[in-house]
């Protein structure tokens, strides 16, 4: 589904939404992790800072289709390559994926859909709310993330060997 008149990969309408209430809900959480705006596209707003990292995208073209990220960087100072020697991806995790498996959490077990601004703005709202809640000891402790990364890790290998057990039937 597309979103308001023109939209296309630059932004139009939809672009302006997603920007608007990401900016207002997001930006006061990240400032209270120590993170500031490091990427910012129509559709995808990274906060950053030290070595963390919280990271939401939205695809316009899904209606609305959301997720978010949070994560550490390798190094703080680092680009996508040091000397010409390229620097690893940072480590992220589905803040969905974090919640279920570390959590047990259902709340957020809707898909993140908003057919609209005003549903976009709740599903953020909810989101922001989430991440401060449950996710936001990961924004702040590696220690904390390493551990829920080995949880959700294991989770997924699990849930990769349950459905393997139906490919051959």
């Amino acid at each position: 589904m597309r979103h308001g008149n023109g939209d296309g990969a630059g932004g139009g309408q939809a672009g302006a939404e997603f920007d608007l209430a990401a900016m207002e809900i997001l930006e006061p959480l990240a400032e209270k992790y120590g993170l500031f705006l490091a990427k910012r596209t129509c559709w995808h707003v990274q906060f950053r800072g030290n070595r963390r990292m919280f990271d939401v995208a939205c695809d316009p073209w899904t209606s609305w289709a959301l997720g978010a990220r949070v994560g550490i960087w390798p190094d703080a100072d680092s680009g996508p390559a040091v000397g010409g020697v390229p620097v690893p991806w940072p480590r992220a995790l589905s803040v969905q994926e974090i919640l279920h498996t570390v959590h047990g959490m259902r709340e957020n077990a809707w898909p993140w859909i908003a057919a609209t601004p005003a549903e976009l703005r709740a599903i953020l709202l909810t989101l922001a709310g989430l991440v401060d809640q449950y996710c936001g000891e990961l924004l702040v402790d590696d220690d904390a993330f390493a551990r829920a990364e080995i949880l959700v890790n294991q989770e997924i290998t699990e849930r990769k060997a349950f459905l393997r057990q139906f490919e051959d039937c």
